[in-house]
């Protein structure tokens, strides 16, 4: 009895741990490839390279205004924060730095992407790269020292944004002419194009 019981605690307790790496292993190979099976239908999308504060204004922007985008992001916890705010939206776990990387985002078939990362260096390598692995592309990066906003421009980027630069820009605007940044801002907020 006593052997028995013995032997089948410990099949039970080594098919358990079993099933769950085995059943977690498979789950995760599965949405990966429905993920890139997804991704390689996509054309005229939006590539985003870097999850930060600035990105997930730039992916609502992008699911309101409902056009396809693909996420990039080497960190899985952020992959999963992007998941559960737009569960809809498309993503690769990755280094955007990598050839392969773009490649499975569809860089050659999509209309833009963002560099959008916090580090200049890292912004400057994908805007060179995507710019290496499709001509056409529009790339748009962030720029957090806008002393490299230049470099950035000569790696192939087409416009360079610098958050700190333009807060600034804002901020006087608020004060010395508040109007026109009220009018800009309803312009931005109108969905429909009405303005």
């Amino acid at each position: 009895l006593i052997a028995f019981f013995g032997i089948g605690v410990l099949t039970y307790f080594v098919s358990t741990i079993a099933a769950v790496i085995i059943e977690g292993d498979f789950r995760k190979s599965y949405i990966k490839r429905k993920m890139e099976k997804k991704i390689g239908k996509l054309s005229d999308h939006y590539i985003i390279c870097g999850i930060g504060e600035h990105s997930l204004h730039l992916i609502d922007e992008l699911v309101s205004t409902e056009r396809d985008s693909v996420c990039i992001d080497i960190k899985p916890d952020v992959i999963n924060r992007v998941q559960n705010l737009y569960p809809s939206q498309k993503y690769i776990e990755g280094d955007a730095t990598h050839e392969d990387i773009l490649r499975k985002a569809g860089i050659e078939n999509a209309k833009g992407i963002f560099a959008t990362t916090n580090d200049d260096n890292v912004n400057l390598v994908i805007s060179l790269l995507s710019r290496k692995l499709n001509p056409k592309i529009r790339i748009i990066s962030l720029c957090d020292n806008h002393d490299n906003q230049n470099k950035i421009l000569l790696a192939g980027a087409d416009g360079v944004v610098s958050p700190n630069y333009l807060g600034g820009l804002r901020m006087a605007n608020e004060m010395l002419r508040p109007l026109v940044a009220t009018f800009l801002d309803s312009l931005r907020r109108d969905k429909n194009k009405n303005l």
